[in-house]
């Protein structure tokens, strides 16, 4: 039997530890972005081959984590694509 969203609480108490773990990943995060906008104060000219990577990259960071995101969905429904359908020609559209 599977479960159903209207089975899971709304609110949930988490352990001390997994909070920590959140705040401390939330905050690597935060500093990786800052860092990635370090190279744009040193220097203001980008040739064009360098922009087209820098989009290329930024590209498929942006595709793979969508896809893991589907992969996610997917393992989450249990009964089916609908949903997951639903949400990526929303996000398409």
């Amino acid at each position: 039997m599977y479960t159903t969203y209207s089975t899971y609480p709304i609110y949930t108490t988490y352990p001390i530890h997994m909070l920590r773990t959140i705040l401390l990943y939330s905050f690597i995060t935060a500093i990786a972005t800052g860092l990635g906008a370090l190279p744009f104060a040193f220097k203001k000219n980008f040739t064009t081959r360098q922009q087209a990577l820098a989009h290329a990259i930024a590209a498929a960071l942006m595709i793979t984590a969508s896809f893991g995101m589907i992969y996610e969905g997917v393992d989450f429904t249990h009964n089916g694509l609908d949903e997951i359908v639903a949400g990526v020609g929303l996000a398409t559209w």
